[in-house]
């Protein structure tokens, strides 16, 4: 520890010493920099994603039963012009 703290230092342990100092800047600038913006889901997500499967199960039952519907149309809620 002397012989840095006195500046012999070896090409290697100086390279190491560079590279320590740059990750410690970034790390410093990662933690500096604002957090991630939360994702918002809408409160009735759940109620959404049941009536979607709901959709889905009755389109698949129908094209099951052999009922003439277009599959891919059915399978789509909206309608595309």
């Amino acid at each position: 520890m002397e012989a840095i703290t006195e500046g012999m230092r070896s090409a290697a342990l100086q390279k190491k010493l560079a590279e320590l100092e740059q990750r410690q800047e970034q790390t410093e600038q990662d933690f500096a920099a604002p957090p991630p913006s939360q994702i918002r889901l809408p409160p009735n997500l759940a109620d959404l994603y049941r009536q979607k499967l709901s959709h889905l199960r009755d389109t698949l039952t129908k094209i099951a039963e052999g009922h003439p519907i277009n599959k891919i149309d059915a399978l789509m809620p909206w309608k595309m012009e």
